[in-house]
């Protein structure tokens, strides 16, 4: 059964690019969100397509993926009902930077980017709010501009770390839960680094406080810290 517009307008609250939005607003993109049925395993999108679409999860889950070193898939995470992504693809169009396949037959929301942009069109106040919401984002990311080549694995580490928990992490009391699919190996290919390297700069991050460990499985206790480190701020 798929969720009226009401249901449809507070998932989209959710998301951090619409919260600034009013009920009303989100109540019309609401109605111009389409739906897509997946059955297991098949591909949703692929890492180099076109970013042309918001998705929300309504049934089922979806595994994420990126291509590490060697070109091989390495797997991110695992999102269930209730999560979302692709948010960015509303405003700039970028190719995807990861891969989403089904794990079971799932059911998900897509808001189209066109949509998104007529909708901006018309709402002149939505876009300037919109406006001031991605001047904030970009005052927190300033000191963020070293080159790829220029950071250390440890900066690199930080910042993956602080991606995942703010994308898919589980907020609890002591910080944020990473998905079981987040471990050495993942990293290290995400990195293109060793599995020793990683090891070595997490034992780092732990000493300072930034993470801890909950069994086989990552809690990002200061995504901030993460992020202040990643940008070169200690």
């Amino acid at each position: 059964m798929k969720p009226d517009a009401e249901h449809l307008a507070w998932r989209l609250h959710e998301v951090p690019l619409l919260g600034h939005l009013d009920e009303d607003e989100r109540l019309e993109l609401a109605s111009n969100v389409v739906f897509k049925r997946l059955v297991a395993r098949s591909p949703l999108f692929l890492q180099g397509e076109p970013g042309d679409a918001l998705f929300l999860v309504l049934a089922g889950s979806v595994r994420v993926m990126t291509r590490g070193a060697g070109e091989r898939e390495v797997p991110l995470a695992v999102l269930n009902e209730g999560a979302f992504f692709g948010d960015m693809a509303l405003l700039d169009g970028n190719s995807r930077s990861i891969s989403v396949y089904a794990v079971s037959d799932c059911e998900v929301a897509v808001l189209d980017r066109a949509e998104f942009q007529s909708f901006l069109e018309t709402h002149p106040g939505a876009a300037r709010r919109l406006l001031g919401v991605l001047c904030q984002h970009l005052r927190q990311a300033n000191g963020q501009s070293l080159e790829p080549s220029q950071r250390t694995v440890r900066q690199k580490l930080a910042g993956v770390l602080r991606d995942l928990a703010l994308s898919n992490g589980e907020v609890g009391a002591h910080g944020v839960l990473l998905p079981r699919e987040v471990n050495r190996r993942a990293l290290a290919e995400m990195l293109n680094t060793t599995r020793a390297a990683i090891t070595r700069e997490a034992a780092v991050l732990r000493q300072r406080g930034l993470l801890e460990h909950e069994g086989h499985r990552v809690r990002v206790t200061d995504p901030d810290g993460l992020g202040r480190l990643a940008s070169g701020v200690h």
